[in-house]
């Protein structure tokens, strides 16, 4: 297993983990549009994660061309996905706010992980 599949896993682990914490905190605070929002940002946001693991660990070091159209298709999918969650937040009116944190956790998250991964090894 190399050092990305290891960083991945601990992401995937600690995204479950805010992911069951904020499902146990919408139920706690039942009248927030706040956290419901929060839940399904998280949510998207773990799935475009997961693409784009998925679409870096299928490019080619030798083959430019494949990585960058895989890394195109990816990030086309990931909008979409990114964009359709802020039209139904928008639809239900839940705070938008919410949803932006969400969204935007796990690629905090990994790269806080990244980050220290790289100072434990000593690289920066």
């Amino acid at each position: 297993m190399n050092d990305s599949e290891k960083l991945m896993n601990k992401g995937r682990r600690a995204s479950a983990a805010i992911i069951g914490l904020a499902a146990i905190s919408m139920l706690m605070a039942s009248k927030s549009l706040f956290l419901p929002a929060m839940l399904f940002g998280l949510s998207i946001g773990y799935l475009n994660l997961e693409i784009l693991y998925r679409r870096v660990g299928k490019t080619d070091p030798q083959n430019p061309r494949t990585a960058l159209r895989l890394m195109r298709t990816g990030s086309g999918l990931r909008f979409s996905a990114a964009l359709f969650g802020a039209v139904l937040v928008v639809r239900f009116h839940y705070n938008i706010a919410g949803y932006v944190v969400g969204l935007m956790t796990p690629q905090l998250l990994i790269t806080l992980l990244w980050g220290l991964q790289d100072f434990r090894k000593g690289k920066g």
